[in-house]
This record gives C-alpha cells, sequence and structure tokens, in this order.
C-alpha cells in the first residue's frame, strides 16, 4: 500500500484532491484499509502530506531527494566515520538513486539495512576497543590523529578501521593523561622546560579508565537506542531535505521545544547532571517544588523513580533525557525519588510536580554606572523571544522588556545595550513588539508566504502603543543571534535607529516555522496510532523593510569586534539545506537622522580596541583558536602533544588572565527590575529565594565586569552621546 507525496491540495476535513502528471482523483480511504496500515506507513503518510501542502518551497520527491537523503541519514548516523566502511557505503549505494521509490511502494530497505549494518560494525568496534584499552600505551609514535571528519574517508577495510579506532583510543587516553598531568604539576607549582619523557604510570591508569567509561557509556547509548528511536531519527531526515528547519517533532521532543519556548515546564525543578553511571542534583531551582519541599539536596544521587502505585523504575546508567522524562509530570501528580546522600544514607523521597519557571529564559536588566564617563547606562540581556501561548497571563519577553525600559528612563540613562547575543530567536510576536518599544511608527517585517503574498507587521504592544526609549541604543550580536533576534537587529538598523555591534554577521535564520499536530492531519490513522507527533514546517521567509532577506546572510553588524563565537562555522552559510536569500520590494519607510555619524564611531572603536591589550589578548585567542581548528591533525607521541598543548595554554593563560574584573563599571539598585512571579512560597521561603537571587545576580554582575563586548558597548554609547 503506497501513498500519494505528490503536490496536494486540500478541499475538505475528509477529501483531500491528488494532482498527478496523467489524471486528478478523488481520495476517500474507507476505514477497512486501515487494516493493511501500519504506524510507519502512517506517520510517512501525515508527514509528506503536510509538507507538500504547507511548505515554503516544496520539493519534488525524485532521485535527487533520493539522494539528499542517503547523504544525510549516512551522516547522521556516523558523523564521524568511526563505525560504517568503505565497503558498507558501496553496498548501500544502490538505494541513492531508489529511497524515493521505497517511499512510494512502503518499502524500508534503506533504512533496514543502514541499520543492520551499523549495528554489526557497532559490536565489531566494541569488541575491539575493549581490547585495546586494556592494552599498553606508549605514546611513541610519530602518527597523528585526524579529527575532522569531513577530512577524512571510511576506511576500507574491518582492520583498517580498527587501527583507526586503535589511534582514537590512543589519542583520547593521550589528550586526558596531558590533563592529569597539567593538573598534578600545579598542584605542585612545578614547571617543566622540556617536554616530558617518561610516562607516570598512576596518571595513565587513571587516564585509561576515565577514556574506558566515557566509551563504554558511549557504546552504552547507541545500543540502547530503540527501534523507534531509530525510525524517529530517519522522520527527521526525511523531512530536513526541504530545509535544515523543517524536523518531525516525536512526542518528546514536542515536550522539549514547548518547555524551551515558553520558559516554565511542570516538575520537580531540579537542575541535573550525568556522573559516571549516575544521574546527580548539581542545583535545586529557587522557589521550585523540591525547593520548597526541602527534601532533595544539591549532590544527592537519584537512584529510582516510581509514579504513584507503581513500581520503582531504577536509573543507573539511563541517558539523563530519559530520567527527565521518568521525573517530569502533569502538575499535581507526586514522584517518588529513591536518593543517595553525599553520606551514603539512602532514602525514598515524594515530591508533588508543580509549576517550574526557567529563570534562565527570562530578560535580565542592569543599571550600570560607568565612572570612565561619568554616565548611566542601561542593560538588557534576552536569551530568547519567550512567551507561552497557551496562558497569556504568563510572562512575555515583550511586557518584560517594557517595565524595564520605563524604569531605565525614569533613571535618565544616557544609552542602553540590547544584549541579543546567542539568542536563537522563540516568539515572532514579542521580536515585533520589542522592535515597536525603539521605534515610533511603521512596519518592521515583511512576511513571505509560499504563495507570495506578504504580510507586513507592525504591532505595538499594549494598550499604549509607541516608543518607549528614545535615547541611544546599542545592539550586541554575534553569529549565534538568529530568528527573531535577526529580525529585531535588521528593524533597528534598517531604521538607524540603533548601531548594531558584533560578529561579521548574524546566524542567517530568515524563516518562519509552524508546528503542526500530525494526529490532526489524519484524525483517522491516528484513532489508530497516535501520538504520532508534530512536525515542526517552515512555512514563510522573513523580509526586512529593505527588502533584503534576512536568511543566509544575516545582518552585518556596523562595528565588528572579535567574537569567540567566530572561531567555528555557525550559521545557515555553513548548513545542507539551507534555503538561499534573495529580495522582494521594499517597503516605503523613513529611517532616522541620528546625531551621531556612524564613520566616526567606527573609527573611535577602531581605535580603542588596538590599543586595548584585553582586545590585542582577545583577538590572539581567537587566532590560534581558529588555526588548532584548522589544523585538526593531533599528535599521538607524548613530547610533540606537551609542546603543542603547552603552546596554546600559553594563549588561553594570556586570555584569561586579561579577563579581570574592572573598578569603573558599578551596579546601582536594582530591586525595582526584580518582575515577580506568581508563587505559593511562605513569607520565610520568599526571604530565602530572594536572597539566592541576589547572590546570582552579584555573580552575574561580576562576569559582565568581565564582558570586554559590553565595556566597548559603553564606550560606543558614550561616543553617540558626545556627537
Amino acid at each position: 500500500m503506497g501513498f500519494p507525496i505528490d503536490d496536494f491540495v486540500k478541499i475538505s476535513d475528509n477529501k483531500v484532491m491528488i494532482r498527478t502528471p496523467l489524471l486528478l482523483v478523488f481520495i476517500i480511504v474507507p476505514s477497512i484499509l486501515y487494516a493493511a496500515l501500519t504506524k510507519d506507513l502512517a506517520l510517512k503518510t501525515v508527514l509528506f502530506k503536510s509538507l507538500n501542502y504547507y511548505h515554503y518551497n516544496p520539493i519534488p520527491i525524485n532521485d535527487d531527494y533520493s539522494a539528499s537523503v542517503f547523504d544525510t541519514h549516512i551522516k547522521s548516523m556516523d558523523p564521524n566515520k568511526r563505525f560504517f566502511l568503505a565497503t558498507d557505503i558501496q553496498k548501500l549505494s544502490k538505494y541513492k538513486s531508489k529511497i524515493d521509490d521505497q517511499l512510494k511502494q512502503n518499502k524500508n530497505g534503506f533504512f533496514t539495512d543502514s541499520n543492520a549494518l551499523f549495528s554489526k560494525r557497532v559490536a565489531q568496534v566494541q569488541d575491539h576497543f575493549e581490547s585495546v584499552i586494556e592494552g599498553q600505551f606508549s605514546f611513541s609514535s610519530d602518527k597523528t590523529y585526524e579529527t575532522d571528519p569531513d577530512k577524512r574517508d571510511f576506511e576500507p577495510s574491518l582492520s583498517a578501521l580498527k587501527r583507526r579506532w586503535q589511534d582514537l583510543i590512543t589519542y583520547q587516553v593521550l589528550t586526558e593523561y596531558l590533563e592529569r598531568l597539567d593538573s598534578e604539576l600545579s598542584s605542585q607549582n612545578i614547571t617543566l622546560d622540556n617536554a616530558p619523557t617518561i610516562i607516570d604510570s598512576e596518571l595513565l591508569s587513571q587516564s585509561k579508565k576515565t577514556v574506558q567509561k566515557r566509551l563504554s557509556r558511549y557504546f552504552t547509548r547507541i545500543q540502547e537506542t530503540s527501534e523507534d528511536e531509530h525510525r524517529h531519527q530517519y522522520l527527521k531526515v526525511l523531512s530536513s531535505i526541504f530545509d535544515d528547519h523543517s524536523v518531525y517533532l516525536s512526542p518528546k521532543n514536542k515536550s522539549d521545544f514547548d518547555i524551551s519556548l515558553s520558559g516554565k515546564l511542570y516538575g520537580i525543578g531540579a537542575v541535573l547532571s550525568e556522573d559516571d553511571a549516575f544521574i546527580k542534583v548539581i542545583e535545586v531551582i529557587a522557589g521550585g517544588p523540591a525547593w520548597r519541599d526541602g527534601s532533595l539536596k544539591k549532590d544527592d544521587v537519584i537512584l529510582e523513580v516510581a509514579q504513584d502505585g507503581q513500581e520503582a523504575h531504577s536509573i543507573l546508567g539511563m541517558n539523563i533525557s530519559d530520567a527527565v522524562q521518568l521525573i517530569r509530570g502533569k502538575k499535581g501528580t507526586t514522584v517518588h525519588l529513591t536518593v543517595k546522600r553525599p553520606n551514603g544514607k539512602v532514602q525514598v523521597i515524594s515530591i508533588v510536580r508543580d509549576l517550574v519557571l526557567i529563570e534562565e529564559t527570562f530578560a535580565k536588566a542592569a543599571l550600570i554606572s560607568d565612572q570612565r564617563y561619568q554616565h548611566r547606562f542601561g542593560y538588557i540581556y534576552i536569551p530568547k523571544f519567550y512567551r507561552d501561548f497557551s496562558n497569556k497571563s504568563h510572562r512575555y519577553t515583550a511586557k518584560d522588556v517594557k517595565k524595564i525600559l520605563r524604569f531605565f528612563s525614569r533613571q535618565n540613562v544616557q544609552g542602553v545595550v540590547l544584549d541579543l547575543r546567542s539568542n536563537m530567536g522563540g516568539s515572532l510576536d514579542d521580536a515585533v513588539k520589542v522592535s515597536g518599544l525603539f521605534l515610533d511608527r511603521g512596519p518592521v517585517l515583511q512576511v513571505r508566504k509560499r504563495q507570495g503574498q506578504i504580510t507586513i507587521r507592525d504591532e505595538r504592544e499594549g494598550p499604549d502603543p509607541g516608543m518607549i526609549y528614545k535615547g541611544d541604543l546599542v545592539v550586541l550580536v554575534n553569529r549565534n543571534s538568529a530568528s527573531a533576534s535577526e529580525i529585531l537587529a535588521a528593524a533597528l538598523q534598517d531604521y538607524r535607529r540603533a548601531v548594531i555591534v558584533g560578529s561579521d554577521q548574524t546566524y542567517g535564520k530568515g524563516t518562519v516555522q509552524m508546528i503542526l499536530n500530525l494526529d490532526k492531519v489524519d484524525p483517522q490513522k491516528a484513532v489508530l496510532f497516535k501520538p504520532l507527533g508534530e512536525i515542526k514546517i517552515t512555512t514563510q521567509k522573513f523580509y526586512r523593510v529593505n527588502g533584503g532577506a534576512t536568511q543566509y546572510k544575516g545582518v552585518q553588524s556596523d562595528i565588528v569586534l572579535p567574537m569567540l563565537t567566530d572561531v567555528r562555522d555557525i550559521g545557515e552559510r555553513f548548513m545542507d539545506h539551507s534555503l538561499e536569500w534573495d529580495t522582494i520590494r521594499p517597503l516605503k519607510y523613513r529611517p532616522l537622522t541620528p546625531d551621531y555619524d556612524l564613520a566616526d564611531l567606527k573609527k573611535k572603536s577602531i581605535a580603542r580596541t588596538k590599543q586595548s591589550p584585553i582586545f590585542s589578548a582577545r583577538s590572539k585567542y581567537i587566532k590560534a583558536l581558529k588555526s588548532e581548528i584548522e589544523k585538526s591533525e593531533s599528535p599521538l607521541k607524548l613530547s610533540t602533544a606537551y609542546l603543542e598543548k603547552k603552546q596554546i595554554d600559553d594563549v588561553m593563560d594570556q586570555y584569561d588572565d586579561s579577563q579581570k574584573e574592572v573598578d569603573f563599571l558599578t551596579f546601582l539598585d536594582t530591586t525595582l527590575l526584580f518582575i515577580p512571579e506568581p508563587d505559593n512560597l511562605s513569607p520565610e521561603q520568599r526571604i530565602e529565594k530572594d536572597k539566592i537571587k541576589q547572590e546570582k545576580q552579584d555573580k552575574w554582575h561580576k562576569r559582565l565586569k568581565k564582558d570586554v563586548i559590553l565595556h566597548e558597548a559603553l564606550s560606543i554609547l558614550n561616543d553617540m552621546g558626545e556627537s
């Protein structure tokens, strides 16, 4: 039983018109035919229906598509070329132009055969790994290990693959050994004039054990990947060929996505990490259920998880994401945790799940006094554009930023720094509304649908729209600033409302995604197999008011500074299936005439950074990191590896030494910037939570005192004010 993957047009909820080269037919599938239906077929059917009907730029399912699926699936399974042989790829290549035909015929030959071959190679390599790690390591070979998979081919034979693994394990043990040796020498204040030639047997033994544990967990996780997880990954590949942001979301993936966007979840409120085979509590979130209960503590190890009325599940050796899924649950339900205290005591504690707010999601602000210029400046950091679409009373970005800007206006700040560094996007509505807090009138964005219709976005926040802050503005970006953050930066740049400072360009994600519940695409199939999951589909494209897309090219900074994100190839231009850059007709808009001269601001900034030893150390550090990444071949000889590590460590030490807290910045009282969230804390708990919150803010202020990019942004603001 095949399924339609040609372009189709929806006519009604129970009828679909299929467009084929030869005829038009109406299909109404009788329920009796579902007897031959499998969940795999149902998923693929609704997946391709959704992609072809909704995607911004649907592509034909042909031999070219097939070749892309082949390459992408192999890469997703074995990205570091550690398992497949060249002969395996050759054997599988018979499918390279046939995957499209197999999809139409509901066959899974490529998926099944590639998984079987992969599992076979994993087992063979694991057996070899165990024998290698138990062997001798002399670190005397002049060989090197190539760390960049793009510079390597798949090995031609199993014996060659085993030699690669021998080199990989040697490289990992040597790297671990050098780290331990460095720590040992530092603890004894010993400096070696020459590279070591004698191996410390105890450090070597510890290094081997660490690598053995790490790789054992690596193999365990591969082997514990379920058949469903493999199929879900394959569905992600099938959808990602349309573009990198169109991906299938399993029910678990969708839950994680919702938490990321809203900044809230229902659980116990603890930050967990893996410690060998154990799940360890590294933080109990202030104000959360576990913190209010008081029974779960930092450094507790969680051994078992049980739901009300059910047997406990051991989470020893479990992947942390799977453990988290067991611990999370509906509000008001109880989870029972068997924990081991640092003193060895084991006990069962019960915690009622409740709302947990993830503070790191929300905007933060600082009122800064800069003694260099005798001015006050405002600083706003937006990690992402958050909004809970299911609860309008919950916090959202535009509302929080509006309150902060009003506070800054009352404080008569000289200027504001809006920090969008590593802001990967989020709620488009909030990005548009935040732009309206800095602009008085005019459109801020064009959104184009696949049929060519263009929507102009010009929303303002709240019942009293209009410019909230009218002063000087600097926006900080880097290569990880993407999507909604690029929309905001682009609008402020096009209107000449702000100076954009940071990386040469931002990420370049200029597309809109829609989340589609696959259960609703075909309710008849969903009855049998729900939940089918959801799909995130690219449906629209962003364009600036000047007509240019933010897709691919992103936003170019007005003033470029050396950013740590620049050491790697980050952004749409480096992705496999990104949509292209293009332009549409510009809108009529009226750019502002700023009091400052941008060329003069650039000139002054360049002069400052050239004279700055901090920026000099930063540039040298970035250059060294780039060189290390590009070189990619690592020596397997102790003396050579030690000298290379020492060289990069010296550069890093110089950089670390330059990152000192400056004494010209002080942070003024920001009590009014604490935006209260609803909770049910007692007065004593409220005092304790505020104390913890203040401690976190103090640590944040210390980081800001070391942030040389922020310091230069404040200098640029001062230049703008003096113009």
